[in-house]
């Protein structure tokens, strides 16, 4: 699980990981598939993809929110997690942390 604190309220955070996730050429380079549903009402969303899934959710926090992402992927491509969970937390620490 990739976890990130920031100071900001949990809409903007979702708002900003939601950009994030989007816009990010990164995160294209290790799945060209990847779809994203995002829920506004409930500040989580879902990607899909060829090589891996994840699930997102954007709780309040004691000072500010808290982003959860949860990445799943095939047993076969476990040597790839370590990729993609690095390049999840400095992209959700660029956006949250700035």
């Amino acid at each position: 699980m990739i976890t990130c604190q920031s100071a900001c309220d949990e809409k903007e955070a979702f708002s900003r990981v939601r950009k994030i996730l989007e816009e990010d050429k990164d995160l294209r380079k290790l799945d060209s598939k990847l779809a994203y549903e995002f829920e506004e009402s409930t500040l989580s969303g879902r990607a899909t993809g060829h090589h891996f899934k994840a699930e997102m959710s954007v709780s309040k926090a004691s000072l500010g929110s808290r982003v959860e992402i949860m990445v799943d992927l095939p047993f076969h491509l476990g040597l790839v997690k370590s990729i993609v969970q690095k390049t999840l937390q400095r992209k959700l620490d660029e956006a949250l942390l700035t």
